[in-house]
């Protein structure tokens, strides 16, 4: 609708500019329906459950659960049965937590409805009227006036000074100058149409009357709310990695549990008998304790997290920041302040602020508060409130600062006409009492303000203004646009005769006072925050819906750019290929005069190339690509209810620096995480390990699967949760974000876990072995001592793995009081189940009393893991730091 004219459009719409009749309206809201917003469809609640058990490992346990079950009433185990709850209660409990978090997100559509006014002023039957906005239909005619919120979209046929705020839509950060013009070219930018208006925008200055040209899901924020319906979360970078482990870990115990049914046929066992070891041993290797800790760990990130005013609304959140590899911010109210703020002032060859003793800057000022139609209020601490245009309360707040009040001026010198701004002049006059005089005071474009100046002013006195001040003018007015500000010139006349019969005339001969140069200012903590992000490499990308001049002006000034080629324009984007993009983007930091559907391409094309992006924003137009991202950031200030809404975090401040901190946070939650994981999984492969060479090879019996249990949930589980709560490395910030591709068994974890797995699984077959066969000591008593080495093997290793790669004596291998004590509740719950006087419960645990020579035995054993620990990790120093050094060679 945009590049054709009035009357085109509504003949298009088959209106008129009188508007419809009812008779119409009410046939075409019955053939259309209602402007409103179509809502997600809400899923069932058992729905929701089904898609929290699709996790690989929650399936995993699933399993676990029923096979424990099938052996406790085969075999009267009931064992088995405390097994099979257990592992229930984790299953339920992770589905009750994942359940809840569901349901906030679903009122994120709901929220865009909230956004609309209920009322709008409707030409029907030819005559205004006031009617809900739902209720509005393709065609109908309304009126615009400053502070409504446009209820549909539409081309505008009227304008009167008309600005319009829809940044929530374009991100743009200037209230955008309208006008009922045609315009030229194909798939303009919503941000360069402008002689239309957006669902949601709202009109900050003037008034106008528009056509509806779309109602409901039809309108920008419908295609908006159609993405969000549209957009399915994905899993988190670590689950995925998490659930590629699992799937390999559950072919290894099907394998092992294969050969283990097969050699027990061997041996002469039956079917049954056999069946049931294999199925016991493929339950006992499980790690069951992977949800909790994972869980738990999760949730005390979420509260440390929300003390530095970073809110998670998904605890899978948390380890996601941890591994975020770009961060694509949106530029208006998250890199800057939005806020338009006076950044240079010329008057005469100066560019300074002399407000004492320059006659020129008085009269600016005096230009600036009453050649402004903006309104302030002062609250009772002296704090400044405004509302208007956002240039004219930049010049508010201006003044204000030099303690120059608007109100004193207008009470002083009252407004006794005006000019009102219009987009052809680009100039805006009134005319003041001062003293005895009536004085024209005129700002507008400089293109259009300058061409009228016959004067210029100099140091208070009126002269001819020469070639050479337009030169010096001009050459200040270059200056001011490659720093990306907002140009305004200023001038001035007396007025001699009729002031109330006045026309454009008076902004002839006009006397030039100066100019004045706003933007929207970066956030001071942005510098220092981006800076962070580039030692931590994190890339920070700026999506903005400013022209790409003032763009890359912005990026320049955070260092986030360089260079104007690293900026792409919305427009540029639509010609990309998929492909071409790919190439492209490894090379771009700034992304401008972007529509919301550019946002998630931009978003996609980093994730296709395996990238851990983050999003941020705060408007309607963000909330399509953080949804979408893998991880989403929204304002809690600024920020929409919709942003909130679809976001996995949210910032109580603001502030991007906060981000930055969330970070930190997440890689610290996420180095627990791993440390974890690997803890518990090479515990894993360690019985996996042991219970192989046993049963299978040597055809003896083992480890029960009570006793296997019990290593699972009480020896392993507690070591870990301490784990969990473990202190950051000073220099995490320092170092480059983890790769998230492949299962966890590839690179340095899965190196800790098959290493340290075979080092323990070792050990505790060294007991077993010598026990058994070199000192003739009964199955039982070896079985024990393998059982109390593993305990505290698991014990001493967690202090291994306070830092995986430092020695344990830099590690301050005390500082976590958690593990100190979880430690100590292990080694003491695994000395009163040896020397307990319940004979019943040890026989069924299959272990026995053991000599203060083998209780030596086992301490001794299990504690050649510290040493063992330090000898790889001294390697591994050796190996990270020679690899250091050959690639600054290359």
């Amino acid at each position: 609708m945009y590049n054709l004219i009035i009357e085109e459009v509504l003949e298009q719409v088959n209106s008129s500019t009188t508007g419809l009749t009812n008779t119409e309206a009410k046939k075409r809201l019955s053939e259309n329906g209602k402007n409103q917003l179509e809502k997600a469809k809400k899923k069932n609640i058992f729905k929701k459950i089904l898609e929290q058990l699709k996790n690989a490992l929650i399936l995993v346990l699933i399993f676990a659960c029923f096979a424990s079950v099938a052996i406790a009433i085969l075999e009267k185990n009931t064992g088995e049965l405390i097994n099979a709850g257990l592992i229930l209660l984790i299953v339920v409990l992770n589905t009750i937590i994942g359940v809840v978090q569901e349901s906030k997100a679903e009122n994120a559509i709901e929220s865009l409805n909230e956004m609309t006014k209920p009322f709008a002023k409707v030409y029907r039957n030819g005559k205004i009227v006031k009617l809900k906005t739902e209720d509005l239909v393709l065609g109908d005619v309304v009126v615009l006036e400053a502070g409504d919120i446009v209820p549909a979209d539409m081309r505008l046929i009227e304008v009167a000074s008309l600005k319009v705020q829809d940044a929530n839509i374009t991100g743009e950060s200037m209230a955008q100058e309208k006008t009922t013009l045609a315009l030229t070219g194909r798939n303009l930018p919503l941000g360069d149409r402008t002689n239309m208006v957006y669902m949601g925008s709202s009109v900050a200055y003037g008034r106008g009357i528009g056509v509806v040209t779309a109602v409901g899901m039809d309108t920008e924020m419908g295609k908006i709310a159609d993405v969000l319906h549209e957009a399915k979360p994905e899993p988190t970078p670590l689950t995925k990695r998490l659930n590629k482990t699992v799937k390999i870990l559950t072919y290894l115990v099907v394998v092992i549990s294969a050969i283990v049914f097969i050699a027990d046929m061997i041996q002469g066992k039956s079917i049954s008998e056999s069946f049931m070891v294999a199925v016991a041993l493929a339950v006992c290797i499980i790690p069951e304790g992977i949800v909790t800790c994972l869980t738990i760990t999760m949730a005390l990130g979420v509260q440390r997290m929300s003390k530095k005013k970073a809110i998670v609304r998904h605890l899978t959140a948390v380890e996601t920041l941890g591994s975020t590899q770009i961060i694509c911010s949106d530029k208006t109210g998250t890199l800057t302040l939005n806020k338009m703020t006076v950044q240079d002032v010329y008057i005469l060859n100066k560019k300074e602020f002399e407000p004492n003793d320059n006659p020129n800057f008085l009269e600016l000022i005096n230009c600036m508060l009453l050649c402004n139609d903006s309104s302030l209020k002062i609250d009772e601490q002296g704090n400044l409130t405004t509302l208007g245009d956002p240039t004219e309360t930049a010049l508010v707040h201006f003044g204000y600062s030099l303690n120059y009040n608007k109100d004193n001026f207008n009470g002083m010198f009252p407004r006794v006409n005006e000019i009102p701004f219009d987009s052809n002049r680009k100039l805006m006059t009134t005319l003041n009492s001062v003293g005895n005089k009536t004085i024209a005071y005129t700002k507008g474009a400089i293109d259009s303000l300058l061409g009228k100046c016959k004067y210029i002013l100099d140091n208070g006195v009126k002269r001819d203004i020469t070639q050479t001040d337009i030169d010096n003018i001009m050459n200040i007015n270059y200056d001011f646009a490659d720093r990306a500000l907002r140009v305004l010139a200023f001038g001035f006349k007396e007025i001699i005769g009729d002031i109330y019969n006045i026309d454009t005339s008076i902004e002839d001969e006009l006397t030039f006072i100066g100019l004045v140069g706003m933007m929207d200012l970066p956030r001071a903590e942005v510098y220092e925050a981006i800076k962070t992000c580039k030692h931590a490499g994190i890339t920070t990308v700026m999506i903005t819906g400013d022209h790409k001049d003032t763009a890359f002006a912005i990026a320049r000034e955070l260092k986030i750019a360089n260079n104007i080629n690293q900026v792409i324009t919305g427009k540029e984007l639509d010609k990309l290929t998929e492909s071409e993009l790919a190439k492209v983007i490894e090379n771009c930091r700034v992304f401008a005069r972007v529509n919301p559907e550019h946002k998630v391409k931009i978003v996609n094309a980093y994730k296709n190339q395996n990238k851990v992006v983050a999003m941020t924003g705060d408007g309607v137009n963000d909330a399509p690509s953080i949804k979408i991202a893998d991880i989403g950031i929204g304002m809690g200030i600024t920020g929409t209810d919709v942003t909130k809404e679809v976001a996995d975090v949210i910032l109580t401040d603001d502030n991007f620096a906060t981000i930055v901190e969330a970070v930190k946070e997440g890689r610290k939650i996420y180095s627990n995480i791993l440390k974890n994981i690997m803890y518990l999984l090479a515990t894993g492969f360690a019985e996996l390990i042991m219970l192989f060479v046993v049963i299978v090879i040597c055809g003896n019996s083992f480890f029960t699967p009570a006793l296997i249990l019990w290593l699972n949930l009480i020896s392993d589980t507690v070591p870990a949760l301490a784990l969990g709560v473990e202190q950051s490395a000073p220099d995490i910030m320092n170092q480059k974000p983890q790769n998230n591709r492949g299962h966890l068994f590839k690179g340095y974890v899965g190196f800790n876990i098959i290493v340290y797995g075979f080092i323990q699984a070792l050990l505790v077959l060294i007991v077993y072995f010598v026990a058994l066969y070199a000192y003739g000591l009964s199955e039982t008593v070896a079985v024990t001592m393998c059982f109390v080495t593993m305990a505290f093997i698991e014990t001493f290793h967690a202090y291994n793995l306070k830092n995986e790669k430092q020695s344990i004596i830099k590690s301050k291998p005390f500082n976590n009081k958690l593990l100190n004590w979880g430690a100590i509740i292990t080694v003491i719950l695994t000395v009163v189940l040896i020397i307990s006087p319940f004979t019943a419960l040890k026989n069924a645990l299959g272990i026995t009393d053991l000599s203060w020579v083998e209780w030596l035995v086992c301490l001794g054993v299990s504690f050649l893991i510290i040493p063992l620990s330090e000898i790889i990790k001294m390697f591994t120093r050796l190996y990270e730091k020679n690899k250091m050094l050959k690639n600054k060679k290359h």
